[in-house]
C-alpha cells in the first residue's frame, strides 16, 4: 500500500471496529470519512479485505481500476472491491468546479476552487453478501455510476457518518440497514440503465424458445444456429440481459416447473424429472437438492 495525503481543512476519517456477532450477521462498517484532497493526495493499494465506496462532491478523482482509467466527477459514486489493484487520487488535469456539484459546498472548499481539489464522502464496508453486490455492479457497468439528484445515497452516506461520529450504541444495525439500501439502489439504477433500450429481441427470442422446449435438450449451438449468431455472443448477451447463461436459465426454468408439479400433482418423482426435461430421476434430485438444499419428496411434503 502507498498513499500520499494532501488533506486540506475540514477532511477527517474515523475507523469502527464492529462486534464479532455484527461480523457474522450485518454489512458492517469498518471506517468512514469526508476528504477534501489537494493535488498530490493519491492512494495506490491491493489485497485489502474491504469494498470502498467514494461519493465525488466537488472536484474531480481519477480511479485506474481493472486495467482501466476513469474520471470521478461530481454527482458519481464510485465501488470497487480493495482486494483488487486500485489507484486512486486527485485529477491535476481538472479544476475544481463548485457550480456543478452535487450537494452544497463549504465556503472554504469554494474558496480553493482555483486549485486541483477533489472532495469526496467514503466509507468502507464488509460482510453478509457485500462482495456479490459490488461484483453484481461491478461485471454490468463498472465501478462508476452517476446518480441523479433524487438519490437517497448522499443522505444514506451522510446517515451513517453521523452514527460513526456520534457513537450510537446501535450502529451495526443501522449501518447494516444503509449499506444495504446504497447497494440495493446502485444495482436497480445499473439494472435500469442497462435495460433502457430494453431486451434484445434475440435473447427475448432465446428465452421463448427455452421456456416452450425446456422438457427436450437444448443445446448451445443449436440455439445459436437457429438464432443465427454465434454461442459466444449469445452468451455475453444472454447473461446480460437476463442475468443467468442459457444453460443456467434452461435448469432454473425446469426447477421451476418442477416444484410446482410437485406441489399441484400426485405424479412420482421419476416421472415429474421426465416431463419437466431431467435425463433421470437421480440427475434430477441432484439438481434440486444442489439449488433448494433439500429433496424434491421433502419439498413437497411442506406443501401436503
Amino acid at each position: 500500500m502507498n498513499i500520499t495525503m494532501h488533506l486540506l481543512d475540514n477532511s477527517w476519517s474515523k475507523e469502527h471496529t464492529p462486534s464479532m456477532v455484527s461480523k457474522s450477521l450485518f454489512y458492517y462498517l469498518q471506517s468512514a470519512g469526508h476528504f477534501k484532497n489537494g493535488s498530490e493526495y493519491c492512494t495506490r493499494r491491493s489485497d485489502y479485505d474491504s469494498m470502498l465506496l467514494i461519493y465525488t462532491i466537488d472536484g474531480f478523482g481519477t480511479l485506474s481500476y481493472r486495467n482501466q482509467v476513469y474520471s470521478l466527477s461530481p454527482g458519481t459514486v464510485c465501488i470497487i472491491d480493495c482486494r483488487e489493484e486500485q489507484v486512486y487520487g486527485t485529477d491535476s488535469k481538472q479544476k475544481a468546479d463548485s457550480g456543478s456539484t452535487g450537494r452544497e459546498v463549504s465556503g472554504s472548499a469554494r474558496s480553493t476552487s482555483e486549485e486541483n481539489i477533489w472532495i469526496f464522502d467514503w466509507i468502507h464496508f464488509n460482510g453478509s453478501e457485500s462482495r456479490g453486490y459490488v461484483h453484481q455492479i461491478l461485471n454490468n457497468t463498472g465501478p462508476v455510476i452517476p446518480i441523479d439528484s433524487s438519490s437517497q445515497i448522499p443522505e444514506h452516506i451522510s446517515q451513517i457518518h453521523r452514527l460513526l461520529l456520534d457513537n450510537d450504541e446501535c450502529i451495526d444495525i443501522r449501518t447494516s440497514c444503509l449499506l444495504i439500501q446504497i447497494l440495493t439502489e446502485l444495482l436497480l439504477t445499473v439494472s435500469s440503465r442497462k435495460n433502457d433500450g430494453g431486451i434484445p429481441s434475440t435473447i427475448q427470442k432465446a428465452v421463448s424458445i427455452i421456456e416452450n422446449r425446456y422438457q427436450k435438450p437444448i443445446a448451445l449451438d443449436e440455439l445459436a444456429e437457429e438464432l443465427c449468431i454465434s454461442k459466444f455472443y449469445l452468451s455475453r448477451q444472454f447473461k446480460l440481459y437476463t442475468g443467468y447463461s442459457p444453460n443456467e436459465y434452461l435448469i432454473k426454468y425446469r426447477l421451476s416447473q418442477g416444484k410446482a408439479m410437485l406441489k399441484e400433482t400426485a405424479l412420482p418423482v421419476y416421472e415429474i424429472a421426465q416431463r419437466v426435461g431431467f435425463e433421470n430421476a437421480s440427475h434430477f434430485i441432484q439438481t434440486f437438492k444442489k439449488h433448494e438444499n433439500i429433496t424434491p419428496l421433502k419439498f413437497r411434503k411442506y406443501w401436503r
